[in-house]
Formats: C-alpha cells, structure tokens, sequence
C-alpha cells in the first residue's frame, strides 16, 4: 500500500501533477515510511484490522503530507502541497478578459470571517499586461 501510494502521489499524471519536488523524494520517502511505521506499531494488529482500507490510506497521506511541509520553508512549495490542485507560477490560464496568462506569483489570503482565499498574479501573453484573481479555497 505504501509504495503505490509514494508512486501515485511522486508521479505527474495526465490530470494531476505530484505536489513534491523531486530533491525532496528520498527524504520524503524515509520520514513518512518511518512515521507510518510507528503508527501501525502503535495501533497494533487488532486495531490494524478494525480499520478500513481508506482509513489506512487516509493516515498515509496524512503522514506524506505532513511531511512535505515539514521538508520546505518555500511559501510557494507549501502552497503547492497544502492544495496540489491549484494552478502554480508558471501555469497558463486562459481568462475570457485578459486571453491566455501565466500565473507569476500567489499567496494565500485570510480575512477574519472569511473563507481562504488564493490570489493569483497573472501576466498577459500578448503584452505583459498584469492582473490578478482572488478564489476560495477548499477547506
């Protein structure tokens, strides 16, 4: 279970792109293979097997994630792992105002009372025109 779960989520796939930078692989590999480790220890065999399978897988990448973060002070890179969906510097988004921009900067906007948002600053292709767009964030 382990390692097809290292291989789905350190591998780009057609409608998903790994959310962890390749020089943090084998790091990323040992924590997260220790810490799960200890976890299946500390839970023992019987609760290993009152648990379901998505339980299970839910705690790996609980781990692999945790890890990550812990691996990176790069704001951008917690990004990327924190939210593996979202667009990243660099994508292309084609906007019905502005046509086809590159995302060149986003941070994460928290406002008292409000749902996280991600600002995007995006860059015109045709003319290096600026702007940015503000979403809500999945909780």
């Amino acid at each position: 279970m382990e390692e097809e779960g290292f291989k789905y989520w350190l591998t780009d796939h057609e409608d998903m792109r790994s959310p962890f930078p390749k020089h943090m692989h084998e790091e990323l590999r040992s924590q997260t293979t220790q810490r799960f480790s200890e976890w299946i220890h500390t839970v023992g065999k019987e609760g290993m097997s009152q648990l379901k399978e998505t339980e299970i897988v839910e705690m790996f990448e609980m781990f692999l994630f945790n890890v990550g973060l812990s691996l990176t002070s790069d704001p951008d890179q917690q990004i990327t792992i924190t939210y593996p969906l979202m667009p990243r510097c660099g994508d292309e988004v084609d906007d019905i105002n502005n046509g086809l921009s590159s995302v060149t900067h986003r941070k994460i906007i928290e406002k008292d009372g409000e749902k996280r948002q991600l600002q995007l600053v995006l860059k015109t292709q045709s003319g290096g025109k600026s702007w940015q767009t503000e979403f809500e964030l999945p909780a």
